[in-house]
Parts: structure tokens; C-alpha cells; sequence
């Protein structure tokens, strides 16, 4: 049944498909310009922009003439298309969207702003859905945050920073630190840079939720490398420095151990101490497992890690214990049982501190019992 209201809005259609077009649009500039009629009171229902213009005493009113040179004829048509159409309005894509965004933001076409952002929002959301089948698409993904900045689309800016944020911190792979390329970084520092100033944390937030609960704040920093967000280089270092990380962290993958020789009795097999790996999945420290001997009248063992003078070949054997009255000075938390290991150098490699593994050979030693050309041989993982 037709209510009342119904039918002053068809009365209201019917009006003005019977009217001429009062409104001319033109689009484009030079040889690509396109003119359109349109009636005002459509346009000025939907833009604030073209309102305003043709509220006040401005050429665009006298004329009831307005231009939109950086519009083409195409774009307008989909921005259109979507102001108008319900049925196009549910199937708008992202591409689409992108399109189309900056242009609704621009000229005030509020319903088309906010058409855009649930869109573009939704696609950011589903990101991580979209990970588990591999069919994310970085490049939209980049392009989305890139155009929510431009087009004020809050929702997708902060869905897309904090996602972005979040991934070139984490270790995993394809959709982790080493995703973005040089170009998707050249577009995305700036934004970063800008949204996390004190102003405009407001409207993001002030960081990422992520495992066990913690949060990883924004900042000016990609504190896994240290690189500075508004350094010239950082779009070429940070891909430099991740794929280096990749690199590195399937050779560490791919050393199940090393086996030492010419130690005399540090000779043997040394296994990753499993205890030891740091956040970056690299292991510093290998273990002599299971042996033990005597050495310079002591019972020890041997590991092989990175320490301050860089790669050593190490001895460990317990302290002696305290006796007598310094037994009862001890603190009553202590553990009596706990055993306090003493470590010594045996050899050492110079200039060694940056490698990220044991060098094959080049040692030298440091202690008196230390005989010996100890050289190294890795011993490789037959499967990933």
C-alpha cells in the first residue's frame, strides 16, 4: 500500500524526469572535455561540495555551470553508477573503490565516501582470512591504505596501518616482514611517518595487539633493524636487511649441527642448544651433548658460541662448592642444589663477532691446555 510519503516522492520523480536538466557538468580539460546536463537539486542532494557552490553568489551559480577538470568522463560515470544504483552499489569491488574514493572525498559525495571505506575496510579486514588460501593481493592491499589516507577513509587507514605495522615486525613467510617490496614501502613510510605524530594517533590508536597479549606501539622505528621511517634509504634497507634475515635464517634452518676436530678433547658432535634460540630463529650457542672428560683436572664439558671476543670454543665446569661457616651466610631463597657453572675460553676466531656461525677454521687459542687446529664441518639437515 502507497503511503502519503511514497507518494510525494514519486510525485518528486515524476516532476523532475518531466523537467529539463537545469544543471550542466563539464569533465575533463582540453581535448578529452565531455559536457553533461544534470538537474541541481539531484547533485546538490548528494555533494556538499556542489551545494555550497551553487548556494553562494559564485560564477558556478550564475552560469549554473561547474567543472570538475580532474574528473574523466569514465570515473564519473562509476562514481555516479554507485550514488544511484542499489544493485551496483552491491557489487562494488575494491578496484572499483579505489577508483573512485579520492574523488568522493574531494567533491563531498559523503554516501560515496562512506561506500568506499566499508569496502576497502572489509577488504583489509579479510586479510588474514585471505592468507590461509595465499590469494592476498599486497599490492591492493597497499594501493587501499594508500588511497585511505587520501580520501580520509579512517576505518580502512587504521585496519591497514595496524595490519601493515604488524606484519614488517613478525617472522613469517610469504605474509610477514619480507612481503613488501621497495615501491609498496616508498608509498607506505610517508603514511606511517604522518599517522603516528602525536596528533594523529588519536584517530588509530597507539599500537598493535598481537600474541600472548602484548602490544607493539607505533613508532618511528622498525625496531627489528633499527631503520628510522623518514631516513632517505629506508624503503632499499629495510628490503635489503629482511631478505639478508631470510637468507640467514633458512642457513640456520638448514644446520641440523657442526662437528668439531683437531681439538683433541673437545672433538665431537655439537647439537643447536635448543634453550638458547634467539627471537630471530638463529642459534648461537652448540653444545657438546652427553660428553664429558677431564681437562686440566677438571670434569667438563664443551660448547662452541657467540660471545664478546666473538666465536669460541669453550670448557664449563662447576664451581666449588662453599663450605663451612660461608655455607651458613648463604641466603635461605637460595638453591642449595643448584649447580654454578664456571666458564672458560679455549679458542677463539678473530673478527668473528658478526658472523652468524661458526667459522670453519682460524682459530686460535687462548689457554694454556688448548693444543690443537680445530676446524668445523656442518652437519646438514636431510630435510626442511
Amino acid at each position: 500500500m502507497m503511503t502519503s510519503k511514497d507518494s510525494d516522492g514519486e510525485r518528486e520523480a515524476k516532476k523532475l524526469r518531466s523537467s529539463e536538466p537545469d544543471l550542466k557538468v563539464i569533465l575533463g580539460s582540453r581535448d578529452g572535455m565531455v559536457t553533461k546536463w544534470y538537474h541541481s537539486i539531484t547533485l546538490t542532494s548528494k555533494s556538499r561540495y556542489i551545494d555550497a557552490m551553487l548556494s553562494s553568489p559564485m560564477k558556478e551559480k550564475e552560469e549554473s555551470t561547474i567543472s570538475f577538470p580532474d574528473i574523466d568522463n569514465g570515473v564519473w560515470e562509476e562514481m555516479m553508477k554507485f550514488l544511484e544504483s542499489p544493485v551496483a552499489i552491491r557489487r562494488m569491488k575494491v578496484e572499483d573503490a579505489l577508483n573512485v574514493a579520492k574523488f568522493y572525498d574531494k567533491y563531498e559525495f559523503e554516501e560515496g565516501t562512506i561506500l568506499c571505506d566499508q569496502v576497502l575496510g572489509d577488504y583489509v579486514k579479510s586479510a588474514k582470512h585471505m592468507e590461509t588460501d595465499l590469494s592476498l593481493d599486497v599490492d591492493l592491499l597497499v594501493d587501499a591504505v594508500v588511497i585511505a589516507q587520501e580520501a580520509n577513509l579512517m576505518d580502512t587507514l587504521r585496519r591497514g596501518l595496524k595490519y601493515c605495522w604488524d606484519k614488517m615486525h613478525i617472522t613469517d613467510v610469504p605474509y610477514g616482514r619480507t612481503m613488501f617490496t621497495e615501491d609498496h614501502l616508498k608509498k607506505l613510510a610517508p603514511i606511517f611517518s604522518d599517522s603516528f605524530t602525536p596528533e594523529n594517533k588519536e584517530r588509530i590508536g597507539d599500537g598493535v595487539a598481537w600474541f600472548n597479549g602484548f602490544y607493539r606501539p607505533f613508532s618511528d622505528t622498525i625496531r627489528p633493524f633499527g631503520l628510522k621511517l623518514d631516513q632517505p634509504d629506508f624503503p632499499e634497507a629495510y628490503v635489503s636487511k629482511t631478505t639478508h634475515w631470510l637468507e640467514e635464517s633458512l642457513l640456520h634452518r638448514c644446520i641440523n649441527g657442526i662437528v668439531l676436530s683437531g681439538a683433541g678433547e673437545a672433538d665431537g658432535p655439537y647439537d643447536k642448544d635448543e634453550d638458547e634460540f634467539m627471537s630471530d630463529q638463529r642459534c648461537y650457542i652448540y653444545k657438546c651433548s652427553g660428553m664429558r672428560m677431564r681437562w686440566g683436572g677438571k670434569i667438563v664439558t664443551f660448547s662452541i658460541q657467540l660471545c664478546d671476543k666473538g666465536w669460541a670454543i669453550m670448557r664449563q665446569y662447576p664451581a666449588p662448592r662453599n663450605n663451612g661457616a660461608a655455607q651458613n651466610n648463604q641466603n635461605e631463597e637460595s638453591d642449595d642444589d643448584a649447580e654454578i657453572l664456571v666458564e672458560k675460553l679455549c679458542w677463539v676466531s678473530p673478527c668473528s663477532s658478526n658472523l652468524h656461525f661458526p667459522p670453519l677454521n682460524s682459530w686460535k687459542s687462548v689457554d694454556p691446555l688448548a693444543r690443537g687446529n680445530p676446524k668445523i664441518r656442518y652437519i646438514l639437515n636431510d630435510e626442511l
